[in-house]
């Protein structure tokens, strides 16, 4: 029989920013595709991806109104929700969540709460700006408890991250 395939999603933001975090991102789903735990493998599915599958995004043209512009965006909008990000969430085991930045974007925000009843969730935040409340690592309650909830953890660097997902499929796979 075949290895077993874990799926991870990973809830980020990295993909908005087109010259800056695009490397990042490449660099994180390498890594996390290069786990390497006998008997699985690990695919990542990544929202940014698969959203560039869709037809582009609608740009603002002379020849249509607001009102079609607008129509466009709305159905561009429901096509990678329920398309790629929803559908990608459901075909996942364990969800890999970016936390970095002064508060968590608020898209990833969603994404744990939706995944936290799902599956493991490891946060992953290397910030160094804490905020008061060290114990947070300056990340809302309410994500630090959805992440708990799911079993899962929160860890500050890319040794613990990836030491921890191998983790994670491990008990996944068995």
């Amino acid at each position: 029989m075949g290895a077993k395939t874990i799926n991870i999603y990973l809830a980020n933001p990295l993909g908005f920013s087109v010259h800056f975090e695009k490397s990042s991102l490449e660099s994180l789903v390498k890594l996390l595709e290069g786990i390497k735990v006998e008997g699985a493998s690990v695919k990542v599915l990544e929202p940014f991806a698969e959203n560039a599958k869709c037809n582009p995004p609608p740009m603002i043209d002379k020849k249509h109104s607001y009102e079609e512009h607008e129509s466009s965006w709305q159905e561009f909008n429901d096509k990678v929700y329920r398309t790629n990000n929803y559908d990608l969430m459901q075909n996942s085991q364990l969800m890999v969540a970016i936390l970095n930045g002064a508060d968590v974007d608020s898209g990833v925000a969603c994404e744990i709460g939706k995944f936290c009843k799902k599956g493991p969730i490891i946060g992953y935040r290397d910030d160094f700006r804490l905020g008061e409340n060290i114990a947070s690592r300056g990340i809302n309650l309410e994500i630090t408890g959805s992440i708990k909830e799911s079993d899962g953890c929160i860890v500050g660097n890319l040794a613990d991250l990836e030491k921890t997902v191998k983790e994670y499929v491990l008990k996944l796979t068995s």
